[in-house]
């Protein structure tokens, strides 16, 4: 269980020190402040990664609603 701990301190570590480094040379105080959330993020882009990736790779659902346009329909009584 110590080298899981270590791993996870080395990763927060890697993750603060690029955040710093970029929200001081952007002068942004919010990027620093906000780097605790950035581990929860990289499970919420997973969880969305996988799902994604389980649909459309092994299930072999497909969706073209982002690749269609939507068109009005007209009715029989005009516009």
């Amino acid at each position: 269980m110590p080298k899981m701990i270590f791993a996870i301190v080395f990763d927060f570590g890697i993750i603060l020190s690029i955040a710093l480094m970029a929200g001081i040379a952007n002068k942004r105080i919010d990027v620093i402040a906000y780097t605790p959330l950035y581990p929860l993020l990289r499970f919420v882009d997973s969880y969305v990664f996988i799902k994604g990736f389980w649909n459309i790779i092994v299930m072999r659902r497909t969706s073209s609603d982002w690749n269609s346009v939507r068109r009005y329909t007209q009715t029989a009584g005009g516009r």
